[in-house]
């Protein structure tokens, strides 16, 4: 990805937390813990998953590992 669209993406992001339009923490932790059970509960469709489409699970290993 090129730096100056991280760059972007970046000050974007940045521009939408100091205005306070972004949503509560209890809310993102919330969000978070849900996506943590949806992975560890499909772990075995996802690894299907990517196995049929990229014939990889190295993906999945790199998922799994942000979460532990």
């Amino acid at each position: 990805m090129p730096s100056s669209l991280v760059r972007r993406v970046v000050d974007g992001l940045r521009e939408v937390f100091q205005s306070g339009r972004s949503r509560p923490l209890q809310y993102r932790k919330q969000q978070h813990r849900a996506l943590h059970r949806l992975i560890t509960e499909r772990q075995a469709d996802i690894e299907q998953a990517l196995k049929q489409d990229l014939n990889r699970l190295e993906l999945l290993q790199l998922v799994v590992g942000f979460f532990y």
